[in-house]
Order: structure tokens, then sequence, then C-alpha cells
């Protein structure tokens, strides 16, 4: 079992104030999730222009939603439907590759990736090649709602964004790297993690039974 900590996210800007996950797809894991049902959407960081959707039930906002997944799933693709302000819907496509298989955990978040991701733990740098000039803020996945040159946020790594008539994304498309981690990076209680979902609100993949 390898385990997967994804977050879906997106920038909110006075064009849009609101949105929520209406409904999330991995096709390789066999998962779709809902809002209310199974996802929640929230504001857990002081800058509160960063809407993260995580697990619904636990009542404090959670960072993300974590999978647990079979050790050969290499590639997949997590579908987030957001609906913005009631009014429209925009999808996201992130294309999640892993760039080795040597440990048994992945996040997208591209902070734990470095030597010392918490306090008083010296993790060994899992910053794959590809991406080592990349800056968390503008190259970790997020959607937003429109694209740079229609007043979005600049991007640092390749996206796709389909446009209305009007610059508003109908549908962003962006592959990203994943390199493996130790999985108590992402389930030890740091700074960084303290709002990162345990292991026991992992959503568990029916592709491990088969």
């Amino acid at each position: 079992m390898r385990l997967f900590h994804i977050t879906p996210t997106f920038r909110l800007t006075d064009k849009v104030k609101a949105c929520e996950l209406i409904r999330l797809t991995i096709p390789e894991m066999e998962i779709e999730l809902r809002n209310r049902a199974d996802v929640v959407t929230r504001t857990p960081y002081p800058n509160k222009s960063l809407a993260i959707a995580g697990r619904r039930g636990p009542r404090r906002a959670q960072i993300g939603m974590a999978f647990a997944a079979p050790c050969s799933l290499l590639e997949f693709t997590v579908i987030s439907t957001w609906a913005l302000d009631a009014q429209r819907i925009a999808t996201h496509r992130v294309t999640y590759y892993l760039v080795d298989t040597e440990l048994d955990a992945a996040t997208d978040r591209m902070a734990l990736w470095g030597r010392s991701p918490g306090i008083g733990t010296d993790w060994p740098n899992r910053w794959p090649q590809e991406s080592m000039s990349w800056e968390p803020m503008a190259c970790q996945p997020r959607m937003d709602a429109h694209s740079s040159q229609y007043g979005g946020s600049p991007r640092g790594n390749p996206v796709t964004d389909c446009l209305d008539s009007a610059g508003a994304i109908i549908e962003r498309i962006e592959r990203f790297p994943l390199p493996t981690v130790e999985k108590e990076r992402i389930l030890e209680k740091t700074r960084v993690t303290e709002r990162f979902p345990s292991l026991a609100h992992a959503f568990i993949s029916p592709t491990l039974e088969t």
C-alpha cells in the first residue's frame, strides 16, 4: 500500500469570493467523492484566499485528503469539479505521476519534499530534479477562476486552460510530478502537518482488494 496526500485547492479573488468542491473523482483508484457526503471545502490557512477541500467529518478543518492505493499505481488523475459563487462550474484535472517508487507515500505539498518539513526532524531531500527550480506558491497544483492574462495568478509550471468568452477558466489541465516520501513525514504532527488527515481518515481505494 502507498499513501497519497492530495490537496484540491482553489484561489479565491475579488472575482470569485466563494467556492465549493462538489465532486472529486480518481478513476484509477475507483474513487468518487461528493460534497456534503464525503468532502467539505474550508479555508484552513491564515491566508483566507486559499480554499482547500478535505474529508467531511473531522471538526477541525483538514488540509487535503489521504488515499490508500496499491504500490503498483504510478500515475493517476484527480478530477475536481468546483462550484463558484453558486453560479458556474469549473473543472480541474491534475495528472500526478511518481518520479520514483522508493518509499511508501507521496504528497503534492511541496513544502514536505525538502530536508526538514517539520520541527526537529531532519528528513532527506526528496525534491525531484525536474522541478528543482519550481516555487511552491506558483507551481503547486491549484485552480484559479481566471487565467493569468485575465487577472488570474501567474503559474510557474505548464498548465492548459480552457476559457469562456470572458476569460474565465472552464477547465484547467496539468501534470505534476510526485516524489515518494516517508509515510511518517505526512502523518507525524508538526507545525506544517498538524492539519493533515490521519491514517484513520484516509479513503481506501477499492483497487487495493483486486
